[in-house]
């Protein structure tokens, strides 16, 4: 269950800093306060899901989309630029989740029963959408890619804090 969202430059919101949520939440403000706004977000994450073109940083509208929303300019905070959107969110597990030690038989590396996701997407030089930071939070830990530099295309695996969990490079399956 989704139990927090922040955003900042989205719509109408310049910056929410970690709204509550609970199993029945209700948004009420007046008209044309951005309530729709924060659906609308979390609509546009499962069309970026959802959809079968990974190239595609954020999909604002496709032909299967049932949430449009222009470009990403037009989702930005007063069409702010350069222009960059941050969101982040946490949600309670169904049950507890344990990663295992794969060097040690029935070792637990860390465990719990909340995760949390952040992203934050810019535009490139061209106009391009680009993701600049990817972060999973989970028993304490951040598991993140960011991207090394302004321009570089390549990105950097980072795991905090250091020490009890590395990525490793492993040949894929044919």
């Amino acid at each position: 269950m989704l139990s927090s969202l922040s955003l900042e430059n989205f719509k109408s919101w310049k910056s929410i800093s970690r709204m509550s949520l609970a199993p029945i939440t209700g948004l009420f403000g007046t008209n044309s306060s951005g309530k729709t706004s924060i659906i609308q977000l979390l609509l546009l994450l499962k069309q970026t899901v959802e959809s079968p073109d990974r190239a595609q940083a954020l999909n604002f509208d496709d032909d299967r989309s049932k949430n449009s929303l222009g470009t990403f300019r037009d989702t930005i905070y007063q069409h702010a630029t350069p222009a960059v959107l941050n969101w982040s969110m946490s949600w309670t597990l169904p049950k507890p989740l344990k990663v295992m030690d794969p060097e040690q038989k029935n070792a637990v590396l860390f465990a719990g029963g909340e995760m949390g996701f952040s992203g934050e997407v810019t535009q490139n030089g061209t106009g391009r959408m680009v993701v600049t930071d990817m972060t999973y939070d989970f028993a304490d830990r951040q598991f993140a890619m960011r991207r090394k530099g302004d321009t570089g295309e390549a990105y950097e695996l980072v795991a905090q804090p250091e020490g009890d969990f590395s990525f490793r490079r492993a040949q894929g399956r044919p």
